[in-house]
């Protein structure tokens, strides 16, 4: 960081330091905002700043109220205008201890509200000295930074699913009801027949090929047994990750997916109703699973395995089956039966394949979508959602073609996203020659590249640079 700023001159700020793959998006976004607009810029390297005297007040009579026990109240805590209760939360949740220890939960709660109020503060001293950002992460504490930032008419710049790297501005209007989400959800837009046939064309070979998405590669399917009489059950549950990316899309009365997972099958156990619960791929990596104790507990998707376990450890009942198998999607779906069995998700994009199959689905208001986007019987609410699993199969609705069509188009055909010719980590490979597929995409030799090829580099940044979606809101 500067140790004075210099008159005169425009900032540009980024939340991490620029080496490895933030050098090539820092680098990018900094040279996309200068043609933007039209003048030469030096990195500043945000650093949290300790909280203001006005937040530690604010801080203490939290505390002091009690209701950091509610996990509802602390969510939808705001100060000076921003939503800091869902990106401490979201962050709390990474620990993924913190949703069964009570005492775990409320240190780990006070510690990122803490920060959450900095994160706050800081951007807002950044905001008078910039004239655009770079962040990353948005969905946990630097969330903030974002919120901030464009509502103080700061440009920023971040990459998130189903988004690649974007660009984004608020206008006045935008600025009331702004939340994360909105940057990086689905919005509906109409295609013609030409662009129909073209997406019906690529869902086909995404269902035929579990390893279409680069992330799903790493994950060894297992051929399904028929040992289980599907018939016997009415409802398919697809778990969650426990810990990763918490409130993504919003928040609709559960805190993190344990919590919903929990409750809808003792809402359908209530209810009498026989369920499968599939589990999330990456519970069952047995690249991951077949490491030693000491590095496996390191990892996030083990963490989210143990939790699996638990969970299937409290019930003892017939009518509730946990699979612990990573079944390929399509080769599950075919072994259910379209006009029996419901899917229930949260917000996973598998839905997007079930409702393509043709089957009932229901789902959180809080996805990839809009929610204008009516595809699935979807809650906003804990209330809502326990109303919807006790609806009979026969008033439950399927999915509209077009709306399917619609969204897996703005998916695998967004020039941008992770499925096009102008996705940041397609230009970092091609241009600088690095072949290994990793599930995230930053893997070391990519790094390596990054660090030994100075003219390669250079080049990235600048096809990077020019491949940037601008999200308009």
């Amino acid at each position: 960081m500067l140790k004075k700023y210099q008159k005169n001159v425009n900032y540009f700020a980024s939340t991490r330091k620029i080496s490895s793959i933030y050098k090539i998006l820092a680098g990018a976004s900094q040279k996309n905002i200068e043609k933007k607009l039209n003048i030469k810029t030096e990195i500043l390297i945000i650093k949290k700043k300790f909280p203001s005297i006005k937040f530690l007040f604010f801080f203490m009579y939290w505390i002091l109220s009690g209701k950091l026990f509610s996990n509802e109240k602390y969510i939808q805590l705001q100060y000076r205008g921003h939503n800091l209760g869902r990106f401490a939360y979201a962050t709390t949740s990474i620990n993924i201890e913190s949703s069964y220890k009570v005492l775990k939960s409320l240190i780990l709660k006070l510690k990122y509200l803490f920060l959450a109020g900095a994160v706050i503060d800081t951007a807002y001293y950044y905001s008078i000295k910039i004239c655009g950002a770079y962040v990353d992460h948005g969905v946990y504490l630097n969330g903030l930074y974002i919120d901030v930032f464009l509502k103080n008419d700061i440009r920023i710049y971040s990459n998130n699913y189903p988004k690649g790297l974007f660009t984004a501005k608020l206008k006045k209007r935008s600025k009331i009801n702004f939340s994360y989400e909105k940057l990086i959800q689905i919005k509906h837009k109409k295609m013609n027949s030409s662009q129909e046939t073209r997406v019906k064309k690529i869902i086909k070979k995404t269902l035929a090929d579990p390893n279409f998405m680069p992330w799903m590669k790493m994950v060894k399917f297992k051929k399904q047994k028929n040992i289980i009489d599907y018939n016997k059950f009415d409802y398919i549950i697809y778990a969650h990750a426990f810990t990763d990316a918490q409130l993504i899309f919003g928040y609709d009365g559960y805190a993190n997916m344990r919590d919903w997972l929990i409750e809808t099958i003792n809402i359908l156990k209530k209810l009498k109703k026989p369920v499968i619960i599939k589990p999330h791929p990456n519970f069952y990596d047995y690249s991951l699973l077949n490491l030693d104790k000491k590095n496996k507990e390191k990892n996030i998707s083990y963490k989210d395995h143990q939790m699996y376990l638990k969970i299937k450890n409290m019930y003892n009942d017939s009518k509730i089956h946990f699979l612990d198998e990573p079944y390929f999607n399509m080769e599950f779906l075919n072994k259910l039966n379209k006009k029996k069995h419901t899917i229930i998700t949260h917000h996973s994009s598998a839905i997007l394949e079930c409702c393509y199959m043709g089957f009932k689905c229901i789902s959180s208001k809080s996805t990839v979508w809009d929610e204008k986007i009516k595809l699935t019987n979807s809650f906003s609410s804990r209330i809502q959602n326990k109303k919807i699993l006790s609806k009979k199969f026969k008033h439950l609705k399927y999915s509209k073609s077009i709306d399917v069509l619609n969204i897996f188009n703005e998916i695998y055909f967004n020039k941008y996203g992770p499925y096009g010719d102008g996705y940041f980590i397609t230009l970092l490979r091609q241009i600088l020659g690095v072949k290994q597929v990793s599930r995230f995409g930053y893997d070391k030799e990519l790094n390596n590249q990054i660090k030994k090829s100075k003219i390669k580099t250079i080049k990235t940044i600048d096809s990077i640079s020019k491949n940037i979606e601008e999200i308009i809101l």
